[in-house]
């Protein structure tokens, strides 16, 4: 078996056994060894295999699925500019704690530098936006333990394993000629017993302290991208599409707290006197303008090490509180006026010609 190759199937195998279960591939020349190993992983109903043309496609297309499933799925491309184009989709990932790995097909490092065609300099081209970038290779170094290694560690780095960040991640798989196998030559043999990764990783980040807002103060959560499957029985809560929450939010929130930032009198009862604020939110300048008010105390959930804060207003940080049964009235005031919102823009769509 050729180095490239052998190096191919045992990175593919040990993404697999690190739990890996979709990949998406833009097939080319030099990531050819790559898009062999996946093919016979995803025949074999050992992951499920997404081939696009497109590298910024297929990156977002990554993206989607890891947002989804919560597992690392791996955007895989051939070498050059070619891996420049998963940068977008790398960028949304940092910043959503998405755990993205952009496998990057690689000359071997002797041609960087050289003019040779396709070849750039693709180790640290992604600078800060990934947790962590590998070089796993090179493939004649024979040296399968140490390539199962790097994998494991370029999985919990996305994972947020240790750093408690998960988020994009860089694998970079230098690969010399020949590119394709010679004949059907058999898969390397497995390196741990079972299915089990080479190295198992199993530390967490550290759980952070809870809150601790008033109990029973008029609270309103405000849940944004990253937020989490919360359980806040009770609470009236105001989340974006990308939430886990959008399910139980409230159709109208965001125009709601337009309304009494807008100085309406008949909405000024529903003000919050604190605000338990989850993920990311980004979509409604009304939410921004809520966070930035002094007069709300804000409570930001922290799941991972970066908290949005973007006003500077933030009170504390912390993990989510133990005990938040807020004002039960509070509650139900907002889920009124919602109805009533969602029943008149009902009555005026119908009435439209």
């Amino acid at each position: 078996m050729n180095p490239s190759t052998t190096l191919a199937r045992v990175l593919v195998d040990e993404l697999v056994r690190c739990g890996v279960a979709e990949a998406v591939l833009c097939p080319g020349s030099r990531n050819a060894p790559l898009s062999l190993a996946l093919h016979a992983a995803d025949r074999a109903g050992r992951l499920r295999l997404h081939v696009r043309i497109d590298e910024r496609t297929a990156a977002f297309l990554a993206l989607g699925l890891a947002r989804g499933s919560g597992r690392p799925v791996p955007v895989v491309c051939t070498s050059g500019t070619a891996a420049a184009n998963l940068h977008p989709a790398v960028l949304e990932a940092s910043h959503s704690g998405v755990p993205l790995l952009a496998v990057t097909a690689d000359r071997p490092r002797e041609l960087v530098g050289t003019g040779a065609n396709q070849t750039i300099e693709q180790v640290g081209l992604y600078g800060p936006a990934v947790r962590a970038a590998f070089v796993v290779g090179p493939a004649d170094g024979g040296d399968r333990a140490r390539w199962r290694s790097t994998v494991d560690r370029a999985v919990a780095a996305a994972r947020g394993r240790v750093s408690g960040a998960p988020g994009p991640v860089q694998l970079d798989v230098p690969l010399a000629e020949p590119l394709v196998p010679a004949s059907d030559e058999p898969e390397p043999p497995p390196e741990r017993p079972g299915d089990a990764p080479w190295t198992a990783v199993t530390v967490t980040a550290p759980t952070p302290e809870p809150l601790e807002p008033d109990p029973a103060a008029p609270t309103l959560v405000l849940a944004g991208d990253g937020s989490g499957a919360a359980c806040l029985p009770g609470l009236p809560v105001l989340a974006e599409p990308s939430s886990p929450l959008w399910g139980t939010s409230l159709a109208a929130g965001a125009w709601l707290a337009g309304a009494w930032l807008a100085g309406l009198p008949t909405a000024e009862r529903l003000r919050p006197r604190q605000v338990l604020l989850l993920g990311r939110p980004t979509l409604h300048r009304p939410v921004q303008r809520l966070l930035a008010d002094p007069e709300v105390a804000v409570y930001a959930a922290a799941q991972r090490p970066v908290w949005t804060d973007v006003a500077a207003t933030a009170l504390a940080v912390g993990g989510l509180p133990r005990r938040l049964d807020g004002d039960a009235g509070f509650g139900a005031m907002w889920r009124a006026a919602d109805a009533a919102a969602a029943a008149a823009l009902a009555d005026a769509l119908a009435s439209e010609p």
